[in-house]
């Protein structure tokens, strides 16, 4: 069997007992980012289903090369003439087995085509890099994590393997959302978790009948099972452990006011730095934060962050020069809680501010 390009199991191929051959009209990927086509041609026509995914599905294939019986790869369908084209949401990976299901002519009956696109490249050890906000001491009403792992994981289960436990060792079951598809970045590597904003936002019968997921003055852990495997079957090997130490909610609007600025001197190249009263959400400072001079042009550089989320610093690619700055914020920026510029999560509907689109701070570089 050829190492390299596209590999296909065209000859009979055991998968869970069911024989594997090739189906007419089938066109399979080529490079990771193609998507599968199949002729509807050879489909009885008065066949109702319930969803494209009973008529074609993709699954990854367990480390036997065997058909599998977790969820289908979610994705999205598309007709091409009489031909039904499914694309994955993630690029398919190099050298990972994946099965396509599809449904037989005229028949209840499926069939199963294995293929592989291309040699399995060198991964990277499955790892678990980061956990955002890094700091342990979190507000009341915290509204999200950010995990950030080293390759792509397995998805659709990190309730499984991520649990919110208390002082005396109660796991919290009911504390975080659950999604019909999780939210990862497009290279499966970063997931966020959002906690239940039902148990977030006060007078929401959800919060008087469970209370609030984290409590001030309480402390909690999150355990990350190293059990949890990536998409090529890799486990992440040890358990992760975070601390949290719960301090009282955000319950005030962000406000330009209450932030420190420190001025850098022209003919530099030093950083610009904002000191925030509270934890800012770090996924958000790279897209709506930067900096315009007094021709409103952008300032290239980037934004360097800083002290457990609660300071960036900008650092510059050319010096500074004599003039008037803005500091432009997108009002859409916001903390940990869910509070931006405009507005708080936990907000009676009468509060609801201005629509603005930005705010500045105007600094003067001499």
């Amino acid at each position: 069997m050829s190492k390299t390009g596209l590999i296909l199991f065209f000859v009979i191929a055991s998968i869970s007992g069911i024989v594997a051959q090739t189906t007419l009209g089938l066109h399979l990927p080529k490079q990771s980012d193609d998507g599968i086509h199949f002729d509807l041609s050879g489909i009885a026509k008065d066949k109702e289903y319930r969803s494209n995914y009973d008529i074609l599905s993709v699954f990854v294939a367990n480390e036997t090369n065997e058909y599998t019986t977790t969820l289908p790869i979610q994705g999205n369908f598309s007709m091409v003439e009489n031909k039904l084209v499914f694309k994955p949401y993630f690029p398919f990976e190099h050298g990972l087995t994946y099965v396509i299901r599809l449904k037989k002519a005229n028949s209840e009956a499926f069939s199963y085509v294995p293929f592989q696109i291309g040699e399995k490249e060198k991964v990277d050890q499955a790892k678990l890099l980061s956990i955002f906000p890094t700091t342990d001491l979190l507000p009341e009403n915290l509204l999200r994590f950010y995990f950030y792992f080293q390759t792509p994981m397995k998805q659709e289960e990190a309730l499984k393997h991520i649990k919110l436990i208390d002082e005396e060792g109660n796991v919290d079951d009911h504390a975080f959302m659950k999604f019909k598809e999780e939210l990862w970045s497009n290279d499966g590597k970063r997931l966020t978790l959002l906690f239940d904003p039902g148990r977030i936002k006060r007078g929401v019968s959800t919060n008087m009948k469970q209370g609030p997921s984290l409590e001030d003055g309480q402390r909690y852990h999150l355990n990350i099972s190293g059990e949890w495997q990536d998409v090529y079957g890799q486990s992440l090997v040890q358990n992760t452990r975070k601390a949290i130490r719960v301090v009282e909610a955000y319950r005030k609007k962000m406000n330009l006011n209450e932030w420190v600025v420190s001025e850098p001197k022209s003919g530099g190249l030093d950083k610009l730095t904002i000191e925030f009263d509270r934890i800012i959400d770090h996924a958000l400072i790279q897209s709506m934060m930067q900096v315009r001079d007094d021709s409103d042009n952008r300032v290239e550089g980037h934004w360097k962050i800083q002290n457990s989320e609660q300071q960036v610093q900008f650092v510059p690619q050319n010096r500074w020069q004599k003039g008037s700055y803005k500091i432009m914020f997108d009002t859409h920026l916001e903390d940990v809680s869910g509070n931006n510029l405009q507005n708080l999560l936990d907000h009676n509907i009468l509060d609801l501010d201005r629509n603005e689109l930005s705010q500045f701070i105007t600094i003067i570089i001499l």
